[in-house]
């Protein structure tokens, strides 16, 4: 998808280009810093030495602006986990758990549809990612910059989804279906690499 331009973003004028975000992923990138203070942010909290990032969301953006509940594609819950909806079943939805399962939720907040999906790569206790030898685990850094990517493009008026807002496990299949139910026109997966020294001279995952 990279070069390719997507229409009129659904809160602006503007039109947005691939390229628009990996520039502002590389601009994130860029001042983030890795110290552990910068990491022991208010959204999270530090146990054992690693750190467990709470969900956070928010419900004010034009992504969940005058929302229907029948025209739900996807829901926030009020625990603020991202879940796609399968269907509503009035008064309330059926959709897919983080764990894949089928679940019939009663109570959140809709979302029709997003211009951008954010995907921070891995979470939960199993799936933490690379670890680099200072101790960051690729999962907190992964969701820790897909905030504050979200945050610039919705300052530029782009509706913008993560498909994970907390430490936990969300299956492939989960993430893609919730940028496919909401239709959106770009879908970015956030990993980071931890090579050992001397490192290597080609790429890697």
């Amino acid at each position: 998808m990279v070069g390719r331009t997507v229409g009129v973003p659904r809160g602006g004028s503007r039109r947005l280009a691939v390229p628009v975000i990996l520039a502002l992923l590389a601009a994130v990138m860029a001042s983030c810093s890795i110290d552990e203070a910068a990491l022991g942010q208010a959204a999270s909290t530090t146990t054992s030495g690693s750190t467990t990032t709470r969900p956070t969301t928010s419900t004010t953006d034009s992504a969940t602006s005058l929302v229907e509940p029948a025209d739900a594609r996807a829901l926030i819950t009020p625990t603020g986990v991202i879940v796609p909806v399968l269907g509503v079943e009035l008064p309330g939805y059926r959709v897919t758990a983080p764990c894949g399962d089928e679940l019939l939720v009663s109570a959140g907040t809709p979302i029709a549809e997003a211009d951008v999906v954010l995907d921070p790569g891995h979470g939960g206790e199993v799936e933490t990612g690379a670890v680099g030898a200072n101790g960051l685990i690729e999962k907190d850094l992964n969701l820790r910059l897909a905030r504050r990517t979200a945050l610039e493009l919705k300052r530029r008026r782009y509706s913008v989804v993560l498909t994970r807002t907390g430490d936990y496990r969300v299956p492939l299949e989960v993430r893609g279906a919730i940028a496919n139910r909401l239709d959106a026109s770009v879908f970015v997966s956030i990993h980071h690499n931890a090579p050992a020294p001397p490192g290597s001279d080609r790429p890697g995952t």
